[in-house]
């Protein structure tokens, strides 16, 4: 298996899109140990992590450790015998995921907030 360098350049990109989008850098120094890079999102309470194996995670960050899922943002294609496999991504792919998982997550975020308020406010008409 080939892995991922986060140079210099890779960790201060993901330290401008975190100073610029209310992001946190939670790497731990074991994670710092390993290559790998841990944000918690604030607005979405979501972690992400950057592996130097070339894998992308999310994790919800709920605060309960039975119902936190984690789940992985790589591409998957099929290999010849029809298996899904995941697609490692060098350094730069990965924080190309990890912008699209952010703005895709919040949008979705966004809009659940909003079905949220309009069953609220239907509930609330429907007592008047």
């Amino acid at each position: 298996m080939s892995y991922t360098k986060f140079t210099s350049r890779h960790r201060k990109a993901v330290e401008i899109i975190c100073n610029e989008n209310d992001i946190d850098i939670v790497t731990t120094a074991i994670q710092k140990k390993n290559g790998t890079i841990a944000i918690h999102d604030n607005i979405t309470d979501t972690g992400y992590t950057l592996h130097t194996t070339g894998y992308v995670r999310a994790k919800d960050d709920n605060g309960y450790i039975f119902t936190t899922r984690t789940w992985q943002l790589n591409r998957t294609a099929k290999d010849k015998n029809g298996w899904t496999i995941r697609i490692l991504a060098s350094a730069d792919e990965q924080i190309v995921i990890l912008m699209n998982a952010i703005q895709r997550h919040r949008k979705q975020n966004v809009i659940s907030k909003l079905k949220k308020d309009i069953e609220i406010l239907q509930s609330l008409v429907n007592e008047l």
